[in-house]
């Protein structure tokens, strides 16, 4: 019970995003209503109910002529009515036609109808009817656009054809658009009071995108043919008519299908008994309803096949996807954290020893005295190689290279004849802090 006015820059989805309001509504058992045509196979393929079409330019009786959007005395479900190309009829209505106008829409929530109204800029609405009912404002963008230095550009060499100015992709991410809702405050400074994302891909062919919206006629492009010679469709559109609901619409162009792929296979393809489809007369004088259909089913079948491995396909590459995220995450999480030692604070004080790594000892770990001097405080790793972090008393540090295996916590580092641990060394009696500098060459001493 209420009007959106749906603003953005020329292709930025405005239809894509009312096409996506539109199957909501349609699929819920809902009125819709559209001063343009729709294919209501792809609205919904299982709705029984028609579609409501107006001129392109409809007038303030067309829009009394809609009746209510709802039952009289539903309160929340109400009819969806799209009018597109807003600015270009809401602007500067005709003399005697602003009021009419604003009058429908002040009263379009209590006929049940909402109304969104699509237009590049709120400022191209006539004040008057935007003051009146624009509480309602979106803001449609599209997000697919982004450029990703080096690699858009790889791209665009490789494929102009595909992701150059001239390409059929404008980006390398996949239609994305957004759409942000404001409520009460109107302005595109304010913080919008919901945002969507949907994907335009999966509402193509909903809504045309090549209609020219002139009163009383719809222009339509079309293939060149012996019927229409420049392409162009003229629909005379004085007056508001039915679309067939999609259910009707999905037998009918099955049926077609089918019968185009007799003709072209000899009927290879489907069973014998489902060849009487393929006769036009038998379809004129009514053919058996049973075999009918069965072609009808045969058909489902096939599509629900079709989708079902379309489906296996995405959830096996997500799935796949997920595991192998998720193995690198726990590699890299156990290789920087997993063991790693309480930090321990560092003065200025280091002693850095440049030998090679310590001799095995012959006796075993368990037989050598563990160090009262000395006590693990990290490990790294340089050139490949591991190389120890030892704290003695005062904070001097010792870095030792050697080939030992790093087990966290548990670590038990062997040199110099005794086992160095992360709870050996520091005793309570040494614990004067060092000043300066003080470096130690083991192989200098003795």
């Amino acid at each position: 019970m209420a009007v959106y006015f749906v603003t953005g820059k020329i292709r930025a989805g405005k239809g894509l995003f009312c096409s996506y309001i539109a199957t909501q509504y349609y699929r819920a058992g809902l009125r819709v209503a559209a001063n343009y045509l729709m294919d209501t196979e792809r609205l919904g393929p299982n709705c029984n109910t028609p579609v409501t079409v107006l001129p392109g330019i409809p007038s303030p009786e067309h829009l009394h002529a809609l009746g209510r959007g709802c039952p009289e005395g539903e309160m929340e479900r109400f009819g969806l009515l799209l009018l597109d190309e807003g600015g270009t009829w809401l602007n500067k209505p005709e003399k005697g036609l602003q009021a009419a106008y604003l009058d429908w829409f002040i009263h379009s929530g209590k006929l049940g109808w909402d109304v969104y109204i699509q237009v590049q800029d709120k400022g191209l609405i006539n004040k008057d009817i935007f003051d009146a009912t624009g509480e309602h404002l979106v803001v449609v963008e599209r997000k697919d656009r982004i450029r990703f230095p080096v690699i858009s550009d790889i791209l665009e060499m490789v494929a102009p054809n595909k992701y150059g100015v001239t390409g059929t992709s404008k980006g390398i991410l996949p239609h994305l658009v957004s759409a942000r809702i404001y409520i009460g405050n109107t302005s595109y400074k304010a913080k919008s009071n919901e945002h969507i994302f949907f994907f335009g891909r999966k509402y193509y062919g909903i809504h045309p995108s090549n209609l020219v919206f002139q009163k009383d006629v719809l222009v339509r492009d079309v293939p060149v043919s012996r019927e229409y010679p420049d392409g162009l469709k003229i629909t005379d559109m004085r007056a508001i008519y039915w679309a067939l609901p999609g259910v009707t619409m999905r037998k009918y162009n099955r049926l077609s299908r089918l019968r185009n792929v007799l003709q072209k296979t000899g009927g290879q393809k489907v069973q014998p008994e489902l060849k009487v489809i393929s006769d036009a007369s038998a379809l004129s004088q009514g053919a058996d309803a049973h075999e009918i259909a069965k072609a009808i089913k045969q058909m489902d079948n096939e599509e629900k096949n079709k989708a079902r491995k379309k489906k296996l396909v995405i959830y096996s590459m997500a799935l796949a996807f997920l595991f192998l995220w998720g193995r690198f995450a726990w590699s890299w999480v156990a290789e920087h954290f997993g063991g790693e030692a309480d930090s321990v604070p560092v003065t200025t004080s280091v002693r850095v020893q440049n030998t090679a790594s310590p001799v095995p000892q012959p006796v075993t770990p368990d037989m050598l005295p563990l160090s009262s001097q000395w006590r693990l405080s990290g490990w790294l790793q340089q050139g490949g190689k591991g190389v120890f972090i030892l704290q003695g008393s005062g904070g001097v540090l010792r870095y030792v290279p050697s080939g030992q295996k790093w087990h966290g916590l548990t670590t038990v580092f062997i040199t110099d004849g005794e086992r160095i641990t992360f709870y050996s060394g520091m005793s309570s009696t040494d614990k004067k802090p060092s000043t300066g500098l003080s470096f130690s060459n083991p192989q200098g001493e003795k």
